[in-house]
């Protein structure tokens, strides 16, 4: 199962960021089990790695930031925990971290980048 909801806006309400990105998780993994599913996969982002600094030369060694700026990359890093913490000889369950997922439909980075792209001279 790959798992790759979550609310991504840059500010937002505390509680609907808790509500989808953590208890979202936590709901997907137990239909997860429920189901007997082999292997969760849980699209998470790099921004777990943002604590206002430049993010340069990352990679899967990097822990996430202690502070993490803004609300996405706090409850993404919650909820990467919780997969993590999923993981057991019944179902493997992993954690990738992509830097941008977009798609037909997407109402949130992709329209700010077409915008922002229709500036340029």
């Amino acid at each position: 199962m790959i798992h790759a909801a979550a609310k991504v806006d840059d500010w937002g309400d505390r509680d609907e960021f808790f509500r989808v990105n953590v208890r979202g998780t936590e709901n997907a993994l137990s239909a997860a089990r429920t189901a007997g599913v082999g292997r969760f996969v849980h699209v998470s982002t790099e921004a777990v790695l943002a604590d206002g600094r430049p993010i340069v030369r990352a990679d899967e060694t990097r822990p996430r930031a202690r502070h993490p700026v803004g609300l996405y990359p706090l409850t993404k890093g919650l909820a990467e925990e919780r997969a993590l913490a999923a993981n057991s000889a019944e179902m493997e369950s992993i954690v990738v971290r992509p830097r941008f997922v977009w798609g037909a439909g997407d109402t949130t980075v992709l329209p700010k980048l077409s915008a922002a792209v229709r500036t340029l001279p």
